[in-house]
């Protein structure tokens, strides 16, 4: 696992591209963290701490300044944990075994509660804090909607044990790709979507309404992450890739009709505004907080 810092490379002697208008960033990698007993799939970064996932089963915390193993659960999962989500001290994580948990995250992590168990395997998840809502995305291409409160909430007035069913959750979105949905964002009233499909969706979140699809690009979509305008993805192709959420948006509004543009052959709104290189295998996950961008690899590295 890598971590990567963002330079300013105005500030050097190098002279700007009169061509482009795009801020002049260059990033270098800051720290390489290894220790994984398989190959690293998934990371949240939260705080001074990011949240690894592996192909074994493991999920690690390391400090992003010291590169400290912080804290370790061993098989958390029977196989890959495939996705991460963190809000306060609550962490969510699903895996190739069709299993969501949620656990609390503090000094000894335990797990709290367990949904089981999707066809397909768990791809992706996003927890929605303000309607404590978790989309998990499947194998199986579909896009499902958890009301964690609601479950709670079940769980204690019938007294069950700590586990809930899948099909307890609303599904909102079927066969939103022709591939695996592999990872999802929220972005204010948007949902975000990847897949093997190489698509890059945006639907209306209340509504299901598709906005955006574009071709990212020749191999498939594996990670992204949204935050202030900013979207960057990851791809079996080893790049991470930046972009404007808005004129993602933009060119949605504007087209006449949805298609799947090819990113490269479309207009500059269809374009990424940066292109980051360095991994030597697929780029499983991506994260990011206003001054770094970190990626993980098949190449048994995360890249800050």
């Amino acid at each position: 696992m890598k971590l990567w810092r963002p330079v300013d490379s105005s500030r050097t002697t190098k002279p700007p591209k009169k061509s482009s208008s795009r801020p002049a960033l260059e990033y270098s990698c800051m720290h390489t963290f290894t220790g994984h007993r398989g190959e690293v799939l998934t990371l949240y970064v939260s705080g001074a701490d990011v949240w690894c996932g592996d192909s074994a089963g493991e999920i690690k915390s390391w400090n992003m300044e010291s590169g400290a193993n912080t804290r370790t659960i061993s098989d958390a999962h029977t196989g890959h944990v495939n996705c991460l989500e963190m809000h306060n001290t609550l962490l969510f994580s699903g895996g190739g075994d069709g299993v969501c948990k949620l656990w609390d995250a503090r000094v000894k992590p335990r797990p709290v509660l367990t949904f089981f168990k999707y066809r397909g395997g768990i791809n992706c998840i996003r927890y929605e804090a303000d309607y404590q809502h978790l989309f998990v995305g499947t194998g199986s291409k579909l896009l499902n909607l958890l009301d964690v409160r609601k479950v709670f909430s079940s769980l204690e007035t019938t007294g069950q044990k700590k586990t809930a069913a899948a099909d307890a959750a609303e599904q909102v979105y079927s066969k939103a790709h022709l591939g695996p949905v592999n990872a999802i964002e929220i972005y204010k009233g948007y949902i975000i979507s990847a897949s093997d499909d190489r698509r890059l969706r945006i639907f209306e979140k209340d509504t299901g309404t598709l906005v955006t699809s574009i071709m990212e690009g020749e191999r498939e979509l594996t990670s992204i992450k949204a935050g202030g305008n900013r979207l960057v993805t990851g791809s079996l192709d080893r790049l991470v890739k930046i972009w404007s959420i808005e004129d993602l948006l933009l060119a949605g509004d504007t087209a006449s009709q949805i298609t799947a543009w090819r990113a490269g052959s479309g207009t500059e709104s269809t374009q990424p505004l940066h292109i980051l290189k360095g991994h030597t295998h697929v780029v499983y996950g991506v994260d990011f907080d206003e001054s770094k961008i970190a990626s993980a690899s098949r190449d048994h590295t995360l890249r800050v």
